[in-house]
């Protein structure tokens, strides 16, 4: 039979565990959302860059 202490000690390093699991799951979901927004925001800075240069095209023929 194993004493309360070490039944304590047991479920506190299982408890550690799967918050740790559970962070380094949250930091990879974070890092590919972090990737697709710096995607999107270099989408966004082309499509910004060509249209400003379409619209000067435009206005000086």
């Amino acid at each position: 039979m194993k004493s309360s202490k070490e039944v304590l000690k047991y479920h506190t390093r299982k408890t550690i565990f799967k918050s740790n699991e559970s962070v380094d799951k949250c930091k990879r979901e974070i890092s590919k959302i972090v990737v697709f927004i710096r995607i999107a925001q270099r989408i966004l800075k082309v499509l910004k860059y060509y249209f400003q240069k379409n619209r000067f095209v435009q206005f000086c023929p």
